[in-house]
């Protein structure tokens, strides 16, 4: 989504060469899923629009394992299991950041007020 300055790509998560996914929307309209989500599995060069977007304005997205990502925004947290295509939400916490631990099986999530978040999956 682009056009106005509170719209746009957020993050990006890359799990090979190949396959990444873009996050993003509009801050202002939180609960949109309109164009918040673009797949890509040949490096950048074409772009797709999973079946079902994450369920609103993603800050963050990260790469899990296999074929698992995680995104996270104003109004939640969302979990693919099929490499981006469907999404689920899973969470109504805001939290404005994810990330993968680097050891183990845990993803920590941060927001607003120094809220922090684990999940172990």
């Amino acid at each position: 989504m682009q056009g106005k300055q509170t719209t746009g790509a957020n993050s990006i998560a890359v799990k090979n060469a190949t396959t990444m996914i873009i996050v993003g929307g509009d801050f202002t309209a939180k609960d949109s899923a309109t164009k918040n989500c673009a797949i890509t599995t040949d490096g950048g060069t074409t772009f797709s629009v999973p079946a079902t977007p994450p369920y609103g304005y993603r800050s963050c997205v990260e790469y899990i394992n296999k074929k698992q990502w995680i995104t996270c925004g104003l109004n939640g947290t969302d979990i693919s299991n099929d490499e981006g295509n469907t999404w689920q939400w899973i969470s109504k916490q805001s939290f404005n950041v994810c990330r993968k631990a680097k050891r183990g099986k845990a993803i920590f999530f941060v927001g607003s007020g120094g809220s922090i978040g684990k999940l172990v999956y």
